[in-house]
């Protein structure tokens, strides 16, 4: 019985022992964990905040881009109808043009005509 109780003594001081010794907490380690993952939770909300900025930025942008593209279509469509105004005048100056020569035409026809009318007037008078 002694033994016994020796053994026993012996393992309530081991018990002893090792219940009061520092060990390397649980806790600590937890707490470093919760930390990391606070820092983390901190890190990535700033992240979805830089995103979101990036977002505002690109939808800004894209407002600006759809209006001068909008300003841009209207400039075109203004361009197209000048085109059009012109081509319209062109035509209408080429047929001037073909007018004008027809006309130049006849004209030099009876100027060639007159002067070979004057011509036989001049040689029966000579």
């Amino acid at each position: 019985m002694r033994k016994m109780c020796k053994l026993l003594c012996v393992f309530m001081a081991l018990v002893i022992m090792l219940v009061s010794t520092p060990m390397p907490s649980f806790a600590k380690t937890t707490k470093e964990k919760l930390d990391e993952a606070e820092e983390e939770k901190k890190q990535t909300e700033q992240e979805i905040e830089d995103a979101k900025d990036g977002v505002n930025r690109l939808n800004s942008q894209q407002k600006k881009l759809e209006s001068k593209l909008g300003d841009l279509t209207n400039e075109l469509e203004d361009i197209a109808e000048r085109l059009n105004q012109l081509d319209e005048e062109v035509r209408n100056k080429n047929q001037e043009i073909e007018e004008t020569t027809l006309a130049l035409e006849e004209a030099e026809k009876i100027e060639q005509e007159q002067y070979e009318d004057m011509k036989k007037h001049i040689s029966v008078y000579v």
